[in-house]
């Protein structure tokens, strides 16, 4: 690993009373690495507090140094990143990761989902989407990139194929399900995306229809509202009204009920 005696990476905090978030990146390329840790580090409430250089090094990191939140790529050699998380996971159930990777299959996706990872964006993604992940995963919220959300629902619109099915190992730790953006903890059960969809749905309001829509980009409720002009209250009310109309028990589902329905789309 580099820089774990460097005072640079030592612990503290940011502002009075704001805990700055303490990070690990984990790439086995050091150029990565570096250039991530110094986009990272203009943060003013984030420092990347450790780096390592492959999945058995960050393991050992997490035990020594409890990061709040594992910065993963997936293609490593040896272990490769679901591999790694699953076992932080393990040692560390507290500590949220998110795998950062330009592997988009599918199937890659799909295996995240079942680990028990906290985000996943892709690396093309530009810096201010990457921090804003980061607070959205540190905050006990889930994130899925939109791009990555689209390569899931085409897996699920396949013949035979699921975009959520059970793994034939279990996971480390809970399943969050597919998740964008929610507003649930991780105690919340995973959306059960083999039971069949509504045929039918009542009819959602303009208001309704403009609020998943900003859900399924990735947007809070208190985002929501300032793009729409309205309190976070209302917001959470058409999502309640939305919920029932679609049959769906969160954001997540209704989200993916109102993309397959064809009433929004990303």
């Amino acid at each position: 690993m580099n820089g774990n005696s460097d005072s640079k990476y030592a612990p503290h905090s940011g502002e009075v009373g704001s805990p700055r978030i303490r990070m690990m990146i984990v790439d086995d390329h050091e150029v990565v690495r570096k250039g991530l840790a110094m986009v990272i580090g203009l943060e003013p409430d984030i420092e990347v507090c450790c780096e390592a250089g492959s999945g058995s090094e960050a393991i050992k990191s997490v035990q020594e140094l409890a990061p709040d939140l594992v910065l993963m790529d997936y293609k490593m050699p040896g272990m490769n990143g679901l591999e790694a998380a699953r076992a932080i996971k393990s040692v560390l159930p507290a500590c949220k990761v998110m795998i950062l990777t330009g592997v988009d299959a599918d199937s890659t996706i799909i295996e995240a989902l079942e680990s028990g990872i906290d985000g996943y964006i892709l690396k093309e993604a530009p810096p201010d989407e990457l921090i804003r992940a980061i607070h959205i995963v540190i905050s006990g919220q889930a994130y899925l990139h939109p791009v990555v959300t689209r390569k899931v629902l085409s897996a699920m619109n396949r013949p035979g194929k699921l975009a959520y099915a059970p793994s034939s190992a279990p996971p480390a730790g809970p399943i969050p399900g597919l998740a964008i953006d929610g507003a649930g903890g991780r105690d919340r059960p995973a959306p059960d995306f083999s039971r069949p969809l509504k045929p039918t749905v009542e009819r959602l309001s303009e208001r309704e229809i403009e609020v998943l829509k900003e859900v399924a980009l990735g947007q809070n409720n208190r985002e929501i509202a300032e793009v729409l002009f309205v309190s976070e209250e209302t917001v959470r009310t058409h999502l309640k009204s939305a919920f029932r109309k679609l049959g769906a028990n969160d954001r997540t589902q209704a989200v993916v009920v109102a993309l397959k329905q064809g009433i929004i789309s990303i």
